[in-house]
């Protein structure tokens, strides 16, 4: 028996210094294999997160990953063409043109000058006609309406374009506020889509663009008909800005790109709820005032909606429920910021402004008692003053980027700035447009993306309230 167990014990040894030793010939291709492993990841990380073109809804054919600036042409004897970083951009959209109640295509005298359009094109940067705009359009839902008024608006349209050798049209209809105004948006489209294409087939010219300006809030999304309006647009610009103004009931992010992860507890939504709900059906003598009630409820939705559902991640998240396809979708970053007469976010105010970026850049020099945040939920960055109440929500350099990469990642379309001009400096500087220059150079030549929907981190978000109604003053 000893001489048997020590036999297998020899064995035992034997076997144990072969695994031994293989295992150490396979240490170097383990090594080989991980780090392998690692350049493809990172290669890909690089690709999804930098990529410059992108799959269409069939992914049969590859379009660029469009960068379009808003050029309002009413600052064009300021801020002329050339002062612009050309290179931040394949888009430039020429805001704005408007729309007659007969349908016909209203530009006014010296609206642009047309010799730009060559030396634009000469940079590979195709120029769109911007029809319609804040405070103009009103006679979109007229001839929305009328088939003979679409019809006249798609011919009188195709003939400037052909005129000036533009490249397509913008619709920012602000914004349709019914249900036959829904189904209207999609027929003038439709009418646009069919002269576009009658022209290409006719003439062998080339492909008409057709894009959209859309509000971002759950209120104006529920007049909009994605799947239809889809298959009549090749992209549809979220105006993801101007989420909190002089219409909010609170200060806030001007373009959060999150919000506050927080929920209601359960005896504060019983207590908003149940206690309204119940007195609207059982008010015996009258005693409660019902009016005030409303009013106070409406007011408590409309902050809860403000505070936690006001963002651009919960706006992408109610679009793509509605049917978005988020290639064809393109993401607003704003040049701007917006001001409070408070010393925080969330908060009541009276007075609000309006600020150009170069504005904030000389505000920051100028102001000693300024201090400078970034707010690590919402991704941008706000200022205050240590001596009065004053709230500043604006966007950066970093903010920019990072709402790039959360575009890339998402698999969207495209980026859209309002507007171009609000990051020229008076020493010929744009700090902004260099941003979106430097990364269009970084991604140069590279083809690839098919960033899938699924690579963003975007967080599981509660279903936003269908019902808030908010007055927004948004800017294309």
């Amino acid at each position: 028996m000893k001489s048997g167990c020590h036999c297998l014990e020899k064995s035992i040894d034997l076997m144990k210094k072969k695994i031994y030793n293989r295992s150490l010939l396979l240490v170097p291709g383990l090594l080989i294999l991980a780090v392998l492993a690692l350049v493809s990841l990172l290669a890909a990380t690089q690709v999804q997160e930098s990529g410059c073109d992108i799959k269409t809804a069939n992914g049969s054919d590859v379009k660029p990953f469009l960068v379009l600036g808003y050029y309002p042409v009413y600052f064009s004897g300021r801020y002329p063409i050339s002062r612009l970083n050309l290179d931040a951009f394949n888009a430039l959209a020429l805001a704005f043109a408007d729309i007659g109640p007969d349908g016909s295509l209203l530009v006014r005298k010296n609206f642009f000058d047309w010799s730009q359009i060559k030396i634009l094109h000469d940079k590979k940067i195709r120029v769109i006609l911007s029809v319609g705009g804040w405070g103009q359009g009103k006679n979109f839902p007229r001839v929305a309406a009328d088939p003979m008024a679409r019809q006249r608006f798609a011919d009188s349209a195709m003939k400037f374009l052909l005129q000036h050798d533009l490249d397509g049209v913008d619709l920012d209809w602000e914004f349709p506020r019914d249900e036959q105004q829904k189904k209207n948006f999609v027929l003038l489209t439709e009418a646009l889509r069919q002269r576009w294409d009658r022209q290409h087939a006719v003439a062998g010219t080339k492909r008409y663009i057709l894009t959209a300006a859309l509000g971002a809030s759950p209120f104006f999304l529920k007049y909009y008909d994605l799947p239809a309006l889809q298959k009549n647009l090749d992209y549809l610009f979220l105006m993801t800005y101007d989420y909190h103004g002089p219409w909010a009931k609170l200060s806030g992010h001007n373009a959060p790109l999150r919000g506050p992860e927080k929920k209601k507890g359960l005896l504060v939504w019983l207590q908003e709820n149940l206690a309204y709900a119940f007195l609207s059906f059982y008010n015996p003598f009258q005693i409660f005032d019902l009016e005030s009630m409303r009013k106070r409820h409406q007011d408590q939705q409309e902050v809860y909606y403000d505070t936690f559902f006001n963002h651009i991640e919960q706006s992408f998240s109610s679009y793509k429920e509605a049917g978005l396809k988020q290639e064809s979708a393109c993401l607003g970053l704003p040049f701007y910021g917006r001001s409070f007469d408070t010393d925080s976010l969330y908060n009541p105010f009276r007075k609000t402004g309006y600020h150009p970026f170069r504005d904030i850049l000389k505000m920051r020099q100028q102001k000693d008692k300024l201090l400078r945040h970034f707010d690590p939920v919402a991704r941008v960055p706000f200022l205050t003053n240590s001596g009065e109440s004053f709230l500043l929500s604006y966007d950066n350099a970093r903010s920019i980027k990072e709402k790039i990469s959360f575009a890339r990642r998402q698999g969207m379309g495209g980026v859209i700035v309002w507007e171009v001009t609000q990051d020229i400096l008076d020493n010929g500087q744009t700090p902004l447009q260099d941003v979106l220059a430097r990364c269009r150079q970084r991604l140069s030549g590279q083809k690839e993306i098919g960033v899938s929907p699924g690579l963003g981190q975007q967080r599981h978000l509660p279903k936003a309230p269908s019902k808030t109604k908010l007055n927004q003053e948004i800017h294309p």
